[in-house]
């Protein structure tokens, strides 16, 4: 009976695993979004965010 149980939990946890491996993609994926948005906002916005990023700096 007791070996029944661990096959069990061995199941569960690689479900868990799994989960946490597909939410570490999304979230790779939304990193890499805000990334790639970032950067285009710094491309078009360079000069503004140049002189905004100093000054919170050396706020």
């Amino acid at each position: 009976e007791e070996e029944e149980g661990e096959e069990e939990e061995e199941e569960e946890e690689q479900e868990e695993k799994e989960k946490e491996k597909e939410e570490e993609e999304e979230e790779e994926k939304k990193e890499t979004y805000k990334f790639l948005t970032t950067s285009t906002l710094v491309c078009l916005d360079f000069p503004y965010y140049r002189h905004h990023h100093y000054h919170s700096n050396n706020a």
